[in-house]
């Protein structure tokens, strides 16, 4: 369970920030709501129009990090819950809601947040740059931006794969035995996988994988 790490937003062409704007990536937000439980810009006033932005980095990666939009929907509502006078948008090209719970959720957001689908956007400082479903090219320029930047592998990841003889698959994550017969094992017998080490996943499904190699190792041992 090496985990995994966030996509750095300032190594992409299409955003263009510096450290003293006022864009930060979801991870940050949710430490200052962790920290304060207030939303603030960075001279500490509270902001009054928020642009989530969804699936940040996904086109260079090639794959969905299948967590993004459900917490940027939880930011959304902690946003909400700290004042209604804050306008709220969310902009996505494909919303990735897996579990039937997340639907409903989904439900009860979007008569307080603005959803608008895209198929392309691109960042100046705050300033959005967007081409909306319709082919309508928009421009806005909200006070805070908050970013879902992708799941990508941990650094150390070829490190261990050496040390325990273990394969990485084309991205850089360590591949389970088969997929669907033995998603936890490796073609090195006795070392387990589990949680974003093998790929983007939540909290729930990394606990049940990690209860998984548990019942695995469990059983070798006796």
């Amino acid at each position: 369970a090496n985990g995994a790490e966030l996509q750095n937003p300032q190594e992409l062409t299409d955003f263009n920030f510096q450290n003293d704007d006022n864009v930060f990536t979801a991870q940050e937000v949710e430490e200052m709501f962790s920290q304060s439980d207030k939303l603030t810009l960075r001279n500490g006033n509270e902001p009054k129009s928020v642009a989530l932005v969804h699936c940040v980095g996904r086109k260079d990666l090639g794959y969905c990090s299948k967590i993004c939009c459900n917490y940027l929907q939880k930011i959304a509502h902690y946003i909400n819950e700290q004042s209604n006078n804050i306008e709220i948008t969310e902009f996505y090209k494909h919303l990735c809601l897996p579990n039937k719970e997340d639907q409903e959720y989904h439900q009860k957001i979007t008569d307080k947040v603005n959803f608008v689908r895209i198929t392309d956007i691109s960042l100046c400082g705050t300033e959005l740059n967007l081409t909306k479903i319709n082919g309508e090219n928009s421009t806005l320029k909200p006070d805070m931006v908050i970013l879902a930047t992708g799941i990508i592998p941990a650094k150390d990841n070829p490190k261990f794969a050496k040390m325990l003889k273990v394969d990485l698959d084309e991205r850089g994550f360590f591949n389970e035995a088969h997929l669907k017969k033995d998603p936890i094992s490796t073609n090195t017998d006795g070392v387990f996988i589990a949680g974003t080490t093998k790929g983007p996943a939540g909290i729930s499904e990394s606990i049940l994988q990690a209860q998984a190699c548990a019942g695995k190792i469990l059983t070798q041992l006796i």
